[in-house]
């Protein structure tokens, strides 16, 4: 059995439709500060002979065809902007390889000037962010020492960021509450993307993000931009990829996370709009049903989740994505499954206690994108998730096993959220962004004691209801020149249930006095509410009333300041 296992293993692990040894480099060129697409733009793979190039589209969009497996360095050139050279790109069989590129317009205007600029992980995908930021691509979630593909893991190598412990992936940044941290999928705020993990919680063991799905996305610690609220602590920005819209392709692969099947590609030949989509089910999952012992008893997790985008570009419309994901896991830690006749128990186990614990999350957003001008753009969005965690715990009488009804209860939380963003380039020198962001935050949450002495279920507590939180922002950046800018923000949030409200100045500098060498400063106040099921929270009082004693709870509120020295020392350092 164990023969067949392995070869299933190695069958599945390899992508199917490869083209042997050869493969395809595309992707988009984009204006830096408008996201407007550059027509006309050079891409060359560095060193190639013969040369192995192309121009990009009218839609900024580019294929290098023909590019022998290995890992290459890409120069990008557009006229007026300074060029960009991107290091280390693996091309790999099976895969095409897909890249977003963009190119910062020059401030100084002359007759001709050249500047390369090759990438540099401390610099963010966002241009407002000047300090404590940094891109992260997905190959450094499958690369990174104990990353295990996950991006919490991955974060955990950088300065001044820790995991909580081995067995779970929360963020703890410069000292703070992994609460503090603020997810976001495609510019929208997600609740908790984790297994397994609890509502109010940023983390848990194993992540339902899909690394294969993610593109290049941003990291902050501290003093981000104005665009980024209801946080203390640091941001997670994760982009999603689009699919292939040239090719359909498939994905077959075990890893620890589990096992893995993908397909993306065009919906038609003549159409530019795709899909991508991502199944997978845990390892742990598929070796319990084949009935192999791990050694830990009972208590094997099983967990499974679906990740998929759809991209579907217009001509007059502007372009709308569509984004899902979502997740069920489930563990069983039971002392009743132990032998009596032997001095041993189930590993996780808890003296005296069965416990089943079940999580379900689920994520759906919908985003428009639109330019007035290749200066100007409208982004407008609506998501909706909710997260789901039950639990129930019985009682052993250890002599017989025999199990007692003991708790029961059920969590919920569901959000929607709407947004709209104003992009606006005024020239080479100036940025304006401007939005707003409206949430609507459920919350139910109901436990039950068993009393043996009458019988029945009991309710402990029972608390629900829901509020409204607003956020709105802007910010500016200036260049005063091609190595000196500043950004300048403003983000105020309302929270309608206590009527709390905070305004929030940000403020960003950054000089580049050598092109792998700069200095950056930032200074910023940051308020956060309390996790939604805190303010619900009821307190018994005499007469077996209940009152809900944290409803006027404020923000948290955190004041950061932050001076550091950037210095890419080479272009394989990050």
């Amino acid at each position: 059995m164990i023969r067949y296992i392995i070869l299933l293993l190695a069958f599945c692990s390899l992508a199917t439709r490869a083209q042997q040894g050869i493969q395809t480099i595309r992707g988009t060129v984009l204006d830096q500060q408008s996201k407007y697409q550059l027509a006309g733009a050079t891409v060359v793979v560095v060193n190639s002979d013969p040369i192995i190039g192309t121009t990009a589209d009218e839609n900024g969009e580019f294929r290098l065809t023909n590019v022998p497996l290995g890992r290459y360095s890409i120069k990008v050139n557009f006229i007026g902007y300074a060029e960009r050279t991107i290091p280390n790109i693996l091309v790999q069989q099976g895969k095409e390889t897909f890249l977003s590129v963009e190119l910062e317009e020059l401030v100084i205007e002359s007759d001709e000037v050249v500047v390369t600029a090759e990438v540099d992980k401390t610099n963010s995908l966002n241009e407002m962010s000047t300090v404590s930021s940094r891109q992260f691509s997905t190959e450094d979630a499958a690369r990174y020492a104990g990353a295990l593909n996950d991006p919490s893991r991955m974060a955990a190598n950088f300065a001044g960021v820790s995991g909580s412990n081995d067995s779970r992936n929360d963020i703890i940044i410069r000292g703070n509450s992994p609460s503090g941290l603020l997810w976001r999928m495609d510019g929208m705020p997600i609740p908790n993307p984790s297994h397994f993990g609890a509502t109010g919680t940023t983390g848990g063991p194993v992540s339902m993000l899909n690394y294969n799905l993610l593109a290049n996305s941003d990291f902050m610690t501290g003093a981000f931009p104005a665009e980024y609220g209801n946080a203390t602590s640091g941001v997670f920005d994760l982009q999603m990829r689009t699919g292939n819209n040239k090719k359909r392709e498939y994905l077959g692969q075990v890893g620890f996370n589990g096992l893995e099947l993908g397909a993306e590609g065009p919906f038609s030949k003549n159409s530019r709009a795709s899909y991508v989509v991502n199944y997978r089910y845990s390892t742990l999952g598929i070796f319990k049903t084949l009935g192999i012992n791990l050694g830990t008893g009972q208590a094997v997790p099983e967990y499974q989740d679906l990740s998929m985008k759809i991209d579907l570009p217009t001509k007059k419309a502007g372009r709308f994505s569509l984004f899902a994901v979502g997740g069920s896991s489930k563990i069983e830690l039971l002392e009743s499954t132990k032998d009596t006749t032997k001095d041993n128990k189930n590993l996780y186990s808890n003296d005296g206690y069965d416990i089943y614990f079940g999580t379900k999350t689920g994520i759906i957003g919908l985003n428009h994108l639109y330019f007035l001008n290749q200066n100007t753009s409208i982004k407008t969005g609506v998501m909706a998730s909710g997260i789901t965690n039950d639990f129930r715990q019985d009682s052993i009488i250890l002599k017989t096993l025999k199990t007692l009804d003991n708790s029961l209860g059920q969590r919920d939380e569901s959000r929607i959220v709407g947004t709209i963003q104003i992009n606006k380039k005024i020239s080479a020198k100036n940025t304006l962004v401007a939005g707003t962001y409206l949430h609507r935050i459920g919350y139910v949450y109901n436990v039950r004691n068993f009393k043996l002495s009458e019988n029945e279920w009991k309710k402990i507590v029972s608390s629900n209801g829901y509020s409204i939180l607003t956020e709105a922002y802007t910010q500016w950046k200036h260049r005063f020149s091609d190595k000196l800018s500043a950004n300048v923000g403003l983000h105020f949030q309302h929270l309608a249930l206590n009527n709390s409200s905070a305004i929030e100045p940000r403020l960003g500098l950054r000089y580049q006095f050598k092109p792998k060498q700069s200095f950056n400063f930032g200074i910023g106040i940051h308020n956060q509410m309390q996790p939604i099921q805190v303010y619900f929270q009821q307190t018994r009082l005499a007469g077996n009333t209940y009152s809900s004693t944290n409803k006027d709870l404020g923000f948290t509120r955190s004041s950061q300041v932050v001076l550091s020295y950037d210095n890419n020392f080479a272009k394989n350092w990050g």
